[in-house]
């Protein structure tokens, strides 16, 4: 099991469905996501993968992990599909952001769904101000920082842009990784 099962409980389950669909844009962000045990496994796993950089200065700067069977991807879908309440499938990537890494906003990308990130610290914290944050941009900005464990979903519209913060030489050494994903019928 690698959600933390309090979020798989029926009736919390079902309240963060309603909260999700009752919001405008419709989003959610929960702590703790991944079952502790778990969560630490990974991240000690992740700190020893060899991330490939990938690099196209006007769009992003990221290094990205090809996944296979760290995570489980039946298990993660289950509970996106009960906050979306659709049978949906999911595709996930496990990228690492660190020092010089960004994603820009750029027209060719025009992708409006269902978009979910977790968020996992090579640290155990992330400084704000180290950069990095995922922004989802419309006549407000949504903004969902790197926080230990963390997990947020959102309803990206078509008037909505996203981009990841640049992460600035205050990061140092430090780095997250991020398992994102989109949510297609």
């Amino acid at each position: 099991m690698i959600i933390n099962k309090i979020y798989l409980d029926y009736e919390v389950l079902s309240q963060i469905g309603r909260a999700f669909k009752n919001s405008n844009p419709r989003m959610i962000k929960l702590d703790n996501l991944l079952d502790l045990k778990f969560y630490n496994e990974l991240r000690e796993k992740l700190n020893f993968l060899s991330f490939e950089k990938t690099k196209i200065p006007d769009k992003y700067s990221f290094s990205e992990f090809k996944i296979n069977n760290e995570i489980d991807i039946e298990e993660l879908g289950d509970f996106i599909n009960k906050i979306t309440e659709k049978k949906n499938k999911i595709k996930i990537k496990l990228r690492k952001y660190s020092w010089k890494d960004y994603k820009l906003i750029h027209d060719s990308e025009n992708f409006s769904g269902i978009k979910f990130c977790i968020f996992i610290l090579s640290e155990e914290s992330w400084d704000s101000n180290n950069g990095g944050s995922f922004v989802f941009r419309s006549k407000e900005d949504y903004v969902f920082s790197p926080f230990s464990n963390s997990f947020f979903i959102i309803e990206k519209k078509k008037d909505m842009q996203d981009f990841v913060q640049y992460v600035n030489n205050k990061a140092g050494n430090k780095c997250f990784y991020v398992i994102e994903g989109t949510v297609f019928s």
